[in-house]
């Protein structure tokens, strides 16, 4: 119906957003860039915004120099970049999972 009427939903649907800023509140939450190159099918790719884990919420996603709210409406492309918040204590897994998916963590200059 949201589609339907040409609006969507912030984070492609329903986020227990209190949690996650309990999360931030304590240092339980990290925020993290990721990459997509091309790799892994387009569909998978595009359905990890709407992953209803409890451990990772997508934020964002950018094209060049525009940045977009996640919306669930995101279509990809090779270089399109999407801002995540991961759980800390699951935060290596779910790194794999999207790693092995094809989006590559983004690193600050000095960073490992």
């Amino acid at each position: 119906m949201v589609a339907e009427n040409g609006a969507s939903v912030l984070f492609g649907g329903a986020r227990d957003l209190e949690l996650w800023s309990t999360r931030f509140d304590r240092g339980e939450a990290l925020l993290e860039a990721r990459v997509w190159e091309g790799k892994g099918e387009r569909e998978v790719i595009r359905g990890v915004g709407s992953d209803p884990s409890p451990g990772l919420l997508t934020l964002a996603w950018r094209r060049g120099e525009r940045a977009f709210p996640w919306d669930g409406t995101w279509e990809p492309r090779r270089g399109d970049i999407i801002f995540l918040a991961l759980e800390r204590d699951g935060a290596d897994e779910i790194g794999e999972r999207l790693s092995a998916l094809g989006l590559e963590p983004i690193t600050a200059p000095g960073e490992k």
